[in-house]
Parts: C-alpha cells; structure tokens; sequence
C-alpha cells in the first residue's frame, strides 16, 4: 500500500516570498498570543502532542498537519497577508 506524503499549501508556494512567509509561520507559532488569538477567533482547541506516543498517533492521523493548515491558512488571512494583497495593482512601484 501507497501512502501519499501530506505537505502544507500556502498561497504563497510559487513565490519568491514564500521563506518569508514560512519564517513568519514559524515565528508565530512560538508566540503564545498568536496561537491564543488564533484559537480565540477560530474555536480551534488542538494542542500539540505530549509525548512521543500521541506524536506518532497525530502523525499517522495527519491531526499535526491538518492544525498546521489551518493556522497557516488563518496567519496568511490575517496577519502576512496573502500575494494578492501583497501585489495589488494600486500600490506604487
């Protein structure tokens, strides 16, 4: 059997600001009052495993990723900003 290697999505995955965007991912989960904003204004109540059983059972379950996408997914909305918004047409040059 086949198992397909789960990888996270950004909006930002074709572009050079894409290390950028991954730093500040990466930044934000280690602030705690991101995370507590976040989970605030989304009712997302994941915590990260305790130990190592409970890493592996998120791992296999794909819970530790599907929370890294939707707290990506809430950091790109409302605090990096998405490429559209980044490069809209009215900004100067």
């Amino acid at each position: 059997m086949s198992q397909q290697q789960q990888t996270l999505k950004t909006s930002w995955d074709e572009d050079v600001m894409l290390p950028a965007f991954l730093s500040c991912l990466h930044w934000a989960l280690g602030e705690s009052s991101i995370v507590d904003r976040y989970r605030i204004e989304t009712g997302d109540a994941f915590t990260p495993a305790a130990n190592g059983l409970e890493r592996m059972i998120d791992c296999a379950t794909g819970n530790d990723l599907a929370f890294l996408q939707r707290f990506s997914d809430w950091l790109e909305i409302n605090i990096f900003g998405r490429p559209e918004d980044v490069y809209s047409d009215g900004d100067a040059a």
